[in-house]
């Protein structure tokens, strides 16, 4: 079964990348609030998420999250070259990107955004900050027509 982009009054396809059980904890918490029943899918680092995404699109079962929420903080990788890749890459150009970070400094947060994340927010605001991340995923889902490949019926 290939997983599509779900359409709006439904639960989203979230793909996260956290490293630290705590935040992972916060973060389901806090998704719970907008989402009954969001379908998770947890990786360990960006890297890692991205090797899920390629093997499953090269295995014929590609999975097209509805947005993609990472832990900036994830020091394994270089996150602009990689949101700068998946910015072009099939599936994931329309995708929104929110980046959480552990401190709000204005020079990261600009880098972030530069790099084409569409939302930071910082740890200890998430959860004043979950409505922003609920209206990028709406809006997505009202203003982007997926390829008939990418879009998956509600349910």
């Amino acid at each position: 079964m290939a997983y599509k982009r779900t359409q709006p009054n439904s639960d989203p396809l979230l793909m996260i990348t956290i490293r630290r059980n705590d935040q992972r904890l916060q973060l389901e918490r806090a998704l719970s609030r907008i989402w009954h029943q969001p379908e998770l899918l947890f990786e360990r680092s960006v890297q890692d998420a991205f090797s899920f995404l390629v093997e499953n699109r090269l295995g014929g079962n590609p999975v097209k999250p509805d947005i993609f929420i990472f832990d900036l903080e994830d020091g394994s990788c270089n996150h602009a070259a990689l949101l700068e890749t998946a910015r072009m890459a099939p599936g994931l150009r329309h995708l929104p990107f929110i980046a959480l970070v552990d401190c709000d400094s204005a020079a990261m947060r600009d880098r972030t955004y530069d790099a084409g994340a569409d939302l930071v927010v910082p740890w200890p605001r998430l959860d004043t900050r979950i409505g922003d991340i609920a209206g990028l995923v709406v809006g997505s889902w009202l203003n982007t027509e997926p390829e008939e490949e990418e879009s998956r019926p509600a349910g």
